[in-house]
């Protein structure tokens, strides 16, 4: 019985792409790359902007290519797989961006909380409805920040 348990254990390691440190952690390099360089294109974008840069299209493609494989396996990971994947404006990007930020709150990061909240209003005002944490703002015409309406 030991040996058989012993080698489901492998069975399951071999299933888990978290399992192999290394490979984990050429893929939180991965993820750090896509997150800075996506840090740095900062400037470039406008508070008016309705669509996303093509280049902040290509990191969600990354960002979801690691999370559909599993590869997201640290809560810094997690959360900036989330950050990637808020630069997107399609509504189901967002939904998936909203459950990492919770799977990053819920392995310890202490910037996930935050993340969390931002995601949930992003997804929720990019699919219509309300936010609730009042995180999304706009500048009005006459230059007061205010809540973004639906």
């Amino acid at each position: 019985m030991p040996g058989w348990l012993w080698i489901s254990g492998m069975a399951a390691a071999a299933d888990d792409p978290c399992a192999d440190a290394a490979a984990a952690a050429a893929w939180a390099a991965a993820v750090q790359a896509a997150y800075d360089a996506g840090e740095q294109d900062r400037p470039d974008r406008s508070p008016i902007a309705t669509r996303v840069l093509a280049r902040d299209e290509e990191r969600v493609k990354q960002g979801l290519a690691l999370d559909g494989k599993g590869r997201l396996c640290t809560p810094l990971a997690k959360w900036q797989g989330a950050w990637l994947l808020l630069q997107s404006d399609d509504v189901a990007v967002l939904e998936r961006a909203y459950l990492l930020a919770q799977e990053s709150t819920k392995a310890g990061e202490k910037r996930g909380p935050w993340l969390t909240a931002y995601a949930f209003d992003t997804w929720r005002v990019a699919g219509g409805y309300r936010q609730s944490y009042g995180s999304q703002t706009q500048v009005s015409l006459t230059g007061h920040r205010c809540l973004v309406e639906v």
